[in-house]
């Protein structure tokens, strides 16, 4: 039995030296928390506010974000530097750890060179965030469906103009999930 997500952020947020990423990521996607198409007003809010460097309003919004979905590897990038540009170090050091437990999680998920082996994400934009994490420039997505499994191949490119390679990442937990709610939808000639 599955230990639920609310439980285990409880204990990540006391010890996230000692967490289990991989298990936290994964019961986030059984929470009622969990919506493949995060994005909203908040996130374009928070952006708006780090864009104009208006701090305080920064941290209130990535708050708000993080009790809504504490697993967002992006939203801890933004606390970071948001805590750092307010001068508390306690909270670099909190979300920095974060960061680091939920890319490693994903970096453990598999090597990326192939569907079988592909890096296991909860959200595309988890995918986004790891690789701008990892410094690698996005320059093409491709959805693949291998039987009910979805992958994103991405084309990237690393800094200096390296060469450019492909990384695969299984997204099937989302696109399962919007899957099952396009299912529930009525249509017109139902």
């Amino acid at each position: 039995m599955s230990i639920d997500y609310e439980a285990l952020i409880v204990r990540a947020k006391q010890d996230p030296a000692h967490a289990d990423f991989s298990e936290l990521r994964w019961a986030f996607t059984r929470s009622d928390q969990y919506d493949p198409n995060e994005a909203n007003e908040d996130d374009r809010t928070l952006e708006e506010a780090v864009e104009a460097q208006d701090w305080p309003r920064a941290r209130e919004v990535v708050d708000r974000l993080l009790q809504r979905g504490y697993v967002r590897l992006w939203l801890h990038a933004y606390a970071g530097v948001i805590s750092e540009r307010l001068g508390d170090a306690a909270g670099v050091e909190r979300h920095a750890e974060f960061c680091r437990g939920l890319m490693t999680s994903i970096m453990e998920s598999g090597d990326g060179r192939t569907p079988d082996t592909a890096f296991r994400v909860v959200s595309v934009e988890e995918e986004r965030t790891a690789l701008t994490l990892c410094n690698l420039e996005l320059l093409q997505q491709v959805l693949i469906d291998e039987g009910g499994r979805y992958f994103d191949r991405v084309t990237v490119q690393g800094p200096d103009d390296a060469e450019a390679f492909d990384l695969f990442f299984d997204v099937s937990i989302p696109y399962r999930l919007i899957d099952e709610r396009l299912d529930g939808l009525e249509t017109p000639d139902s």
